[in-house]
């Protein structure tokens, strides 16, 4: 029978892995940080869920991205989903700084590295974005971008 923390072998390591598995000590369950948190702070578990919340939203309108629209939309809403997350957690939301390298965002997308500069050149040369190092982007109209996708706003 397996314990709270069963072995497993990646790569011809052997390494821990935990399992939501009573302790077999205490009969209690192993929770993590965040859960034993939230069960004492009812503003903790509000904030945890809203964020929680946000991240599924924006996985949502990713998912939609990719299966509704083409390329420069999908990098326009890559683009307001980033804003948006930089809004929610205090920061510049018109100020990304670019959380992966271009052809892991082309992944996400689904499209190709090329395709993302493009893109991303055709929203600078319509002045909706500015370039300001190869990591940082800073959007210079909102409304432009959210027109873009047919939305009055995304905030």
């Amino acid at each position: 029978m397996l314990s709270a923390q069963a072995r497993c072998s990646i790569g011809g390591r052997s390494q821990q892995r935990r399992t939501n598995q009573p302790d077999l000590v205490s009969g209690r369950k192993k929770t993590g940080l965040a859960c034993r948190l939230a069960a004492e702070d009812p503003d903790f578990a509000l904030k945890l869920y809203q964020a929680v919340s946000s991240e599924l939203e924006a996985a949502r309108d990713l998912l939609m991205a990719l299966s509704r629209h083409g390329a420069l939309e999908r990098v326009t809403i890559f683009l307001l989903t980033m804003s948006r997350r930089n809004a929610l957690n205090g920061r510049n939301p018109a100020l990304i700084t670019l959380p992966m390298m271009r052809a892991d965002i082309a992944d996400l997308l689904g499209v190709t590295m090329e395709t993302v500069s493009r893109c991303l050149s055709k929203l600078k040369k319509c002045r909706m974005i500015e370039i300001i190092r190869y990591t940082t982007v800073q959007i210079i109209d909102m409304n432009g971008l959210n027109a873009l996708l047919g939305r009055a706003t995304y905030h």
